[in-house]
């Protein structure tokens, strides 16, 4: 008898551990990059996480992260299953964690140079010594702004005050109410609060174009999953099942990444990795 309940405990055991594997495997945690409030967040990618517990068969446990920083560090250390990232931090998640990128959405990415209605700025060159106000200081739009205004001219990015916000619009809003002469914001941002600020804002200038966010997987997923992954959201288009999610955002559609998006990308991962340390 006694052998006969430790062989039951056993068996109960292993079923156990076999149907904890199972729910393991049919749940993925999505990382979401806080590039907006939580719940704008997860209401933006609300379809897209529809889209893919149906066609994956999985449930799709959707997370975020307070800021840019604390989400780098979840990224790294495999919070998430998959994730999705801004497209510096995607190669540079490929090349230090060696994770795996899936997909990336297809509209480009610059930053505009914006300045109160109420100013009389015309140019960048005019700015020198003025404060400039820009969003998280890893977000990639900062550092586009960073960068281009040192190969505009050096002198600028060596005299002036920088103020970070925790967003775009609040990078704009500082602006408005006059406490920086000017904020560095992605294009879409300001199409959309602009509309809300008194006094608006307007651009004085703009950035070259860098590929838009990315997908990714870490490297704990087997190969067959990545796979099945890639291929649902590379069938997550414009012109299918992703048509309402990108009639009602900027992201004009999901397309592969190339091997020209990681070269555009490779002047920012100095400075990320400076700002990291």
């Amino acid at each position: 008898m006694k052998f006969l309940i430790l062989f039951i405990v056993a068996l109960l055991n292993i079923t156990a551990i076999e149907h904890s594997k199972a729910e393991e495997q049919a749940s993925l945690k999505l990382g979401l990059l806080p590039h907006l409030s939580t719940t704008l967040l997860f209401k933006k990618y609300k379809p897209l996480i529809s889209y893919l517990e149906n066609h994956l068969q999985v449930k799709i446990d959707a997370k975020t992260a307070p800021d840019f920083k604390t989400y780098i560090q979840r990224v790294s250390s495999g919070s998430y299953d998959l994730y999705i990232t801004a497209p510096h931090l995607a190669l540079y998640h490929k090349q230090t964690d060696n994770h795996h990128v899936l997909s990336r959405f297809a509209a480009e990415l610059n930053a505009v140079y914006t300045v109160s209605t109420n100013s009389n700025f015309k140019t960048l060159g005019e700015l020198k010594g003025k404060t400039l106000a820009t969003p998280d200081s890893l977000a990639v739009i900062a550092m586009l702004g960073e960068v281009h205004l040192a190969e505009q001219d050096f002198d600028i990015i060596n005299n002036l005050t920088i103020k970070r916000a925790k967003s775009h619009n609040n990078a704009m809003v500082l602006v408005s109410l006059e406490h920086a002469d000017y904020a560095v914001v992605g294009i879409s941002a300001f199409k959309i609060a602009n509309k809300k600020l008194k006094p608006p804002l307007r651009i004085i200038g703009k950035t070259e174009f860098i590929p838009h966010m990315m997908f990714l997987a870490n490297d704990k997923i087997a190969d067959d999953q990545i796979e099945k992954i890639r291929s649902a959201l590379l069938n997550f288009t414009a012109a299918g099942a992703g048509k309402s999610f990108f009639n009602s955002t900027p992201f004009k559609d999901m397309i592969p990444v190339s091997d020209k998006d990681y070269q555009r990308l490779e002047p920012f991962i100095p400075l990320l990795k400076q700002r990291l340390n």
